[in-house]
């Protein structure tokens, strides 16, 4: 082999060799890229993964605090029915009595003309009400006549009681739930209506 033979060959095997390293480092790139791409999803699906959960968190305590609100104002609703319908119809009236869960009173229409009113809390947690141009006896099991007035109420006073009196003034002892939300009644109201002559009673 000549010479220039031996170093055209020479030459043909350094040009080999370094491609050969070339195409190593091309490959060893590769592979590095694919690395980080690989920690990256991995990075991004954990994030993703903690931003869903909080998303989740939110969206649930979101609920939560609605109906929680909601209750609350179902309840604070149905206890200023309650208070009006009494409060207003004692503050009027000429006299009341109390029987247990039960409330009746003689309330003023006019100079000399009344009209019968009652009220009485169910075991099963009813206020129901009634009114009549006549005395409204005790109610009977199944209180007909009545019409309900609210429910999830229950007496708070003394024993479970409804109503207390002192004088001619009543103090309603009562609680108005919906789900988790309770909502006090209290308050103390004066009948204070005056009629001339002979009074019929409401009892």
């Amino acid at each position: 082999m000549t010479a220039a033979s031996r170093r055209s060959t020479a030459a043909h095997r350094r040009s080999t060799a370094a491609h050969r390293r070339s195409a190593g480092a091309t490959t060893a790139a590769s592979t590095g890229e694919g690395g980080a791409t690989l920690i990256e999803l991995i990075m991004y699906g954990a994030l993703t993964a903690l931003l869903l959960g909080i998303l989740a968190v939110l969206f649930t305590t979101g609920l939560s605090s609605g109906a929680a609100a909601t209750e609350r104002d179902q309840a604070t609703g149905k206890a200023q029915v309650i208070a009006n319908s009494v409060q207003t119809s004692i503050r009027n009236s000429t006299d009341f009595r109390v029987d247990g869960l039960v409330l009746r009173a003689r309330v003023a229409t006019g100079t000399t003309s009344a009209r019968c009113e009652a009220w009485a809390l169910t075991p099963a947690g009813s206020l129901m009400h009634r009114t009549a141009a006549t005395a409204i006896a005790l109610p009977a099991a199944g209180y007909s006549g009545w019409t309900q007035l609210s429910t999830g109420v229950e007496g708070t006073g003394p024993g479970g009681a409804a109503f207390t009196t002192s004088g001619k003034s009543l103090t309603l002892t009562l609680a108005v739930t919906t789900g988790e939300s309770t909502i006090p009644i209290s308050g103390g109201t004066l009948a204070q209506a005056t009629q001339e002559g002979t009074t019929a009673s409401c009892w």
